[in-house]
């Protein structure tokens, strides 16, 4: 199969604007994904559409990953998968007054055709937020960050010991990797800074303290928005085959191509 031209979805927030690429998956590449862990799936993706594009993948946006990576994947394997789900509910543990996480594996088929794929409006503006910083009001825009960027954030709290799954689960660990993502957005509009540098941002973290929570919420709605624009896999609802336990999720990247 030759390599493919295709638009990105993300319009004005693109660092690429098209991709020119081989949507055929080799073996070798199959190899790296099933031997990848959660922590480092995005790296082993990136490592197999750097041979499959003539751009560099690290460029996209993270929702324009999960568009190439769709595409790649029904190219590959058609557009039914399989893929297994974990259950996270805790249940009582029926010899015992503990409690446990249910950890039950629930495989369910799904059809990547029921992925949508929204694009950004020829005429889209980029929203804009004030953030008070270095002691002033400064205006910034606000635009998805690289892949890159955003897995040098996981690398960030990874090098302090704290894994992905901590930063869902911890609050503190939440909250803190929720601050440092929302710097990832801002671009200052008069001098086109950003927040990529690590101590530069837990610098600008103290201001963001002094900053009124509502420049938290608009934040987060702002960002929420930028980051429509690409793949919109339907969210599913399933019950776990074991304790019951209704679930509720999205695919992950790893869909189809897991053992």
């Amino acid at each position: 199969m030759g390599r493919t031209k295709f638009k990105l979805a993300s319009g004005p927030f693109s660092y690429l604007g098209e991709v020119t690429i081989d949507l055929e998956l080799k073996a070798k590449h199959y190899d790296a994904l099933v031997a990848a862990n959660e922590d480092d799936y995005e790296r082993a993706v990136l490592g197999a559409l750097k041979d499959l594009m003539d751009e560099d993948p690290f460029q996209l946006t993270m929702q324009e990953l999960y568009h190439v990576w769709l595409y790649v994947k029904v190219t590959s394997l058609g557009s039914k998968i399989s893929t297994n789900v974990r259950c996270k509910h805790i249940v009582r543990e029926k010899s015992s007054v503990g409690e446990r996480e249910c950890g039950t594996l629930n495989t369910i088929d799904y059809s990547l055709l029921e992925s949508d794929i929204v694009y950004a409006p020829v005429n889209f503006e980029i929203p804009e937020i004030t953030f008070t910083y270095g002691g002033r009001e400064q205006v910034f825009e606000v635009r998805p960050p690289t892949v890159n960027q955003e897995l040098d954030l996981f690398a960030y709290f990874q090098e302090r010991g704290i894994s992905k799954d901590s930063l869902m689960k911890d609050k503190t660990h939440t909250l803190e990797y929720a601050k440092h993502r929302i710097l990832l957005h801002l671009k200052n509009k008069e001098t086109g800074d950003r927040f990529f540098d690590r101590r530069q941002r837990e610098l600008a973290i103290e201001d963001l303290a002094n900053n009124p929570l509502s420049f938290i919420k608009r934040a987060n709605d702002l960002i929420e928005k930028v980051n429509s624009f690409g793949v919109s896999h339907h969210r599913m609802h399933i019950t776990c085959k074991e304790c019951g336990g209704k679930l509720s999720f999205r695919l992950p990247l790893q869909a189809g191509l897991s053992m």
